[in-house]
C-alpha cells in the first residue's frame, strides 16, 4: 500500500465510481459517483485543507461522506461535524441533489492494525461511522454497517484490492512527499520551458493540477507551498542548470549551446535523466542523485 494512505483510498473509490478495469463495478452499479464539497462540510471544522469526499446516489437516495485515519485515531471533531445535519442543510450547503441526500452515512476508512484504537474513537464519537479496514489483502466493512444492504454487502466478508493497480486519478495531495509533488510537475515546467516560456508563476502550475479544482482555500494555500518546495528542491540540484525558483515564479537559466547541438535537443537528452536522480533523491534514496 501507498505511504499516502489517504490518496490511495480517494484514487481507488474514484476508480470504482468510474469503472475502471480491474476494480469491483458494484459501486457504479448501485449509482455511487464521486462528488466533492470543496467549501468544507456546512458543519466543517475549521482549517480543513482537503476537500470532503462523497460517494452520491441518486438511485439508491443516498450519500457517504468519507473520512479516512491513516493513523491509529481519528478526531472526534471530524465525525461530530455529521451530529444532526439534516436533508435541507445538506441541499442548501452543498451541491448534492435532493435525490442524493434523503438519508446519508459515514465511512471511516482505516487500517487493520489500528482496528482497537479507530474503534475506540468512533465509539467516543457517539457517531455511528461505519469502520472499514484496509490491509494488504484489500478492505472489510468491520463496525457499524451501512443501511443499505447491497452497500454494506460490497466490503464482506472481504472486497480484494490489488494496491499496486488502483490508478492515479489525483497524483498528489496535501499529504504527498515531495517525490510525488515533483514527478507531477516537473515535466509540465519543463514543457512549458521547452516551448519558449522564460518565466512561469507557480499558481498556473497549481491550477492546473485536479486537486486545485477541489479544494478548500487553506488547501490551496498549503498545495502552493507544496509545489514550490517541490520546484525548489529540483532547482536547487538536479534541474539548475534549466530553471530556478525566485520568489513565486519559476526562471528559465540562461544556457548556451557550444556543442552544435540544440539547446532544446541537449536538454530534452538529458533531462530525464536529471528527472530521475531528483525523485530517487526525493523518494529517500539520495545515493545516485548527486550532480555528475
Amino acid at each position: 500500500m501507498s505511504s499516502n494512505f489517504r490518496l490511495q483510498i480517494t484514487n481507488l473509490l474514484i476508480g470504482m465510481c468510474r469503472g475502471t478495469p480491474g476494480l469491483t463495478a458494484e459501486l457504479r452499479e448501485l449509482g455511487y459517483r464521486e462528488q466533492w464539497i470543496t467549501s468544507g462540510f456546512p458543519r466543517d471544522v475549521a482549517g480543513r485543507s482537503h476537500p470532503v469526499m462523497v460517494l452520491a446516489s441518486r438511485e439508491t437516495r443516498h450519500s457517504l461522506f468519507v473520512e479516512v485515519a491513516p493513523g491509529p485515531r481519528i478526531d472526534s471533531d471530524r465525525l461530530l461535524q455529521y451530529t444532526g445535519t439534516t436533508a435541507v442543510e445538506l441541499r442548501r450547503g452543498t451541491n448534492l441533489s435532493r435525490e442524493q441526500t434523503e438519508t446519508y452515512g459515514i465511512a471511516v476508512f482505516g487500517l487493520t492494525e489500528h482496528r482497537d484504537t479507530l474503534r475506540e474513537s468512533i465509539e467516543e464519537s457517539g457517531v455511528r461511522a461505519a469502520l472499514l479496514l484496509c490491509d494488504a489483502e484489500g478492505i472489510r466493512l468491520d463496525v457499524n454497517p451501512f443501511m443499505q444492504a447491497a452497500l454494506a454487502n460490497i466490503f464482506r466478508p472481504l472486497l480484494p484490492i490489488s494496491w499496486a493497480g488502483v490508478p492515479r486519478w489525483i497524483p498528489f495531495d496535501h499529504e504527498s512527499g515531495p517525490a510525488d509533488i515533483a514527478a507531477a510537475v516537473v515535466p509540465d515546467v519543463v514543457a512549458r520551458l521547452l516551448a519558449g516560456e522564460t518565466r512561469i508563476d507557480i499558481a498556473e502550475v497549481c491550477r492546473e493540477q485536479v486537486l486545485w479544482k477541489l479544494t478548500t482555500e487553506a488547501g490551496k494555500k498549503r498545495l502552493r507551498a507544496s509545489v514550490r518546495g517541490a520546484l525548489a528542491e529540483a532547482a536547487g540540484r538536479e534541474m539548475r542548470k534549466y530553471f530556478s525558483v525566485r520568489g513565486r515564479f519559476v526562471e528559465a537559466a540562461t544556457t548556451s549551446s557550444d556543442d552544435g547541438v540544440p539547446l532544446e535537443h541537449r536538454i530534452l537528452r538529458i533531462v530525464s535523466r536529471r528527472q530521475v536522480q531528483l525523485l530517487t533523491r526525493l523518494g529517500g534514496d539520495d545515493r545516485n542523485a548527486e550532480d555528475r
